[in-house]
């Protein structure tokens, strides 16, 4: 059985840059999370700028807060990784970091071999919110322009408020770019991207590493994940989630508390085949044994843990592994401090290594540096990596009132409140680690020491083979052409699906004088023509979703949900109910969309900051409201941005959540994420429907992409790529022109469709 190790690591945690750092916060019990103030999220807004519908409630978490980027000593210059995000220079430190523990950095023969795969939450960051939310308030003070109030808005022929520095397409393509770039710095030759599954994220990648190193496509993959979104906006969609304690007390397995509290960071493991760590003398810290990954299918919500998710990752986990659960010495739960999150799992645990004779030990890193999202798996691993080398098991902090399961094998008596010795055991130190996010995304990994490799009698072995594949199943919709139909009979009549802007796309951005899109030449009768979509008919009975709902639902969401439908239902696969049943029945089928930030998800910023920064226009142009007329004024221009959302309009701007809604609605059960890799995206998306496909226990996995290319943003970073001379094979073409839309397939092994 095929076995890999873990030979080299990297932090940059809430109070830890290094691994070594980490381990003594841990071993002290330290608290690294706090109250984020204008530091972190700016100058905070005067109470009666705040928007009503709209608060932030909750600002502690842990912070990234004494690092600096240093962006010499890469291959790409430092002059063009400074002026970056910092979602790409947390990824650049970490990665770089966990090569040079490995000892591979200046190895080019294996750089060239080297893969990456990050954890990446596809969310805007603070940079990325400098670019669209200044658009969008350029369109604001044109609107009140057009009212007759020019004097109001202090810019009486307008002026661009985007920093020009900032216009670099990395910047707003804050999905797939960190890992392209991060791969093109350290030289690495191998497959590049970022996936989300949210909270599991990081693990999802380690599982894909596993599964590019089984194939022999590469020798080495960086894997793990990073988690750097614009703190205010993280905060205020959390809110609005209602997922953070109003009282501000939040610790794993402690019944009081009342809710998450979120925390930035980034980590990385360097991974390898076992046989070829044993055979190169590789320190290795830790020997992965298997990894189970699993989706809770159809729910009583997207938000809500469905224990039998769990329970199947638990199982697919020890199957891969082949070691029992009983030698599980102890269990790094994903606990985050939600009351029904905790619980579920309390009991998932109870009835999973309670059937097999023997509750491990358990604890949460998360009372120590907060939730990092998609950093979540990689901060619960290394945890359990460095107390494995030093013997010691540190403290899940802060709890006063554990969490108990019902049958009381999860509790007190397990749960490891105050630092202690490794429990003695015959053979290698074992360990495991849980992840589950929200959409029902879970991952769990176990992990043995370093003495397990010693023990380990490699088999005759040779890279296992990615399938040929049969496609079963198309779904299509590609600007105005809508189904496949549409589609093949554009093709086959030569027609094209190009014309000017829909009314509503760019909602009014084109339209304003002298700002910063004007200034590109993209405003009014400028703005080039293309495939756009403008809309899409879903029926928010069959995909779940109140009407109401649909005012400000994410486009890319409901073109993926649509296409994914289409090519399920072609490849023959029912939503039908059995009787007495309450969903589809369960088919264990990978969801894999390929997708990058949607700009539009930064309306919501747009929305909440809207009224300090008209205070500000008003004050600086001389203009004395009083406090019922700046109220009035900024929520109408609030509304105009984007109108009140509630929370599955907000769960709709959550990248992965666009996979986990197709499984939801199809009860599907295998792996489901999303991959972000720019134009190559696709093209990852279907390797990795191949790789899922060397497990037989997967029968089939559905592969989207969906991509709004015709965004103002877009073109806006995009100038010269441009063109509606830009025709294929065309003589003298210069650039692309738009197209936006979402396609779908569903894939089986070659040979398997006939048999389903």
């Amino acid at each position: 059985m095929s076995k890999y190790a873990i030979v080299g690591l990297s932090c940059l945690f809430p109070g830890a840059r290094t691994p070594a750092e980490f381990w003594q916060n841990l071993r002290s019990g330290a608290d690294a999370r706090r109250e984020g103030g204008d530091e972190i999220f700016g100058a905070t807004p005067r109470d009666a700028d705040l928007d009503p519908q709209h608060r932030i409630y909750c600002r502690r978490g842990g912070f990234i807060t004494d690092f600096e980027f240093d962006p010499t000593g890469y291959r790409l210059d430092a002059e063009q990784l400074a002026p970056l995000d910092r979602i790409f220079h947390w990824s650049l430190y970490t990665a770089r970091e966990a090569l040079r523990d490995s000892g591979y950095e200046a190895r080019p023969e294996t750089l060239d071999r080297t893969a990456l795969i990050l954890g990446n939450y596809s969310f805007p960051t603070p940079t990325s919110a400098r670019i669209s939310v200044p658009l969008a308030r350029e369109a604001v003070l044109e609107g009140l322009r057009r009212a007759g109030l020019p004097e109001l808005a202090g810019l009486p022929e307008g002026a661009p408020l985007v920093d020009a520095e900032l216009l670099r397409g990395e910047n707003l393509r804050v999905s797939g770019s960190p890992a392209a770039v991060t791969a093109a710095a350290l030289g690495l030759g191998g497959p590049r991207y970022a996936l989300d599954a949210a909270c599991s994220s990081a693990l999802y990648a380690l599982k894909l590493a596993c599964a590019h190193l089984a194939a022999g496509q590469v020798d080495l993959v960086l894997a793990g994940g990073v988690c750097a979104p614009d703190p205010t906006l993280i905060h205020l969609s959390f809110s609005d989630l209602h997922a953070y304690p109003e009282s501000g007390f939040s610790q794993p397995f402690d019944n009081r508390s009342e809710g998450i509290l979120t925390g930035q960071g980034a980590g990385m493991v360097a991974v390898k085949r076992l046989a070829d760590a044993l055979r190169d003398g590789d320190r290795i810290h830790a020997v992965i044994d298997g990894i189970g990954l699993s989706n809770d299918g159809s729910g009583r919500h997207l938000l809500v843990p469905q224990g039998g998710g769990q329970l199947t990752s638990y199982e697919l986990a020890y199957a891969e592994a082949g070691v029992d659960p009983a030698t599980i010495d102890y269990l790094e739960c994903h606990a985050t401090g939600t009351p029904l999150g905790d619980a579920t799992e309390a009991e998932s645990v109870a009835d999973f290594f309670g059937r097999h004779g023997k509750v491990p030990l358990i604890g949460s890193v998360k009372g120590n540096i907060g939730h990092l999202l998609t950093v979540a798996g990689l901060s619960s691993m290394l945890k359990v990596i460095l107390a494995m080398d030093d013997g010691h098991i540190p403290p899940t902090i802060g709890v006063g009132q554990p969490v108990r399961s019902a049958d009381g094998r999860v509790g007190e008596d397990v749960l490891v409140r105050e630092g202690r010795p490794w429990p003695e055991g015959v053979g290698p130190l074992r360990a495991a680690v849980s992840a589950f996010g929200f959409g029902g995304t879970n991952a769990h990994v176990v992990l043995s020491a370093p003495e397990a490799a010693e023990l380990w009698e490699p088999g005759e072995e040779s890279p296992a083979e990615p399938p040929a594949l049969d496609i079963v199943g198309l779904g299509a919709h590609f600007g105005p052409l809508d189904g496949v139909d549409a589609l093949e009979q554009a093709v086959h009549s030569g027609a094209d699906a190009f014309g000017p802007l829909p009314e509503r796309r760019w909602r009014g951005l084109e339209q304003t004088r002298g700002g910063t899109l004007d200034r590109a030449g993209l405003a009014g009768e400028s703005v080039p023509h293309g495939a756009y979509v403008d809309g899409v008919d879903i029926d928010p009975v069959d995909h779940k979703i109140p009407p109401a709902d649909l005012r400000t639902y994410n486009l890319q969401h409901a073109l993926a949900t649509k296409v994914a439908d289409e090519a399920l239902r072609d490849a023959g696969y029912s939503r039908a109910v059995p009787k007495g049943a309450s969903a589809p029945e369960p088919r264990r089928i990978a969801v894999v969309v390929a997708m990058e930030l949607e700009p539009y998800t930064h309306a919501r910023l747009t929305r909440y900051t809207l009224s300090g920064f008209l205070r500000e226009q008003f004050e600086a142009a001389g203009v004395e409201l009083t406090e019922e007329q700046l109220a009035a004024i900024a929520a109408v221009g609030r509304d105009a941005v984007v109108p009140p959302i509630v929370a599955n309009e907000v769960l709709s701007y959550i990248g992965n959540v666009m996979a986990s809604r197709i499984s939801s609605l199809w009860n599907l059960t295998g792996p489901s994420f999303t991959v972000s890799a720019e134009g190559s995206g696709t093209a990852e998306a279907l390797e990795a429907a191949r790789l899922l496909l060397m497990d037989p226990g997967i029968e089939a996995v559905l592969i989207g992409a969906v991509d709004l290319t015709g965004s103002a943003e877009h073109l806006l970073l995009h100038p010269d790529a441009v063109s509606e001379a830009g025709l294929t094979f065309a003589e003298g073409a210069r650039g692309v022109r738009i197209g936006e839309g979402a396609g779908a397939v569903v894939v089986t092994r070659s040979g398997e469709a006939a048999g389903r």
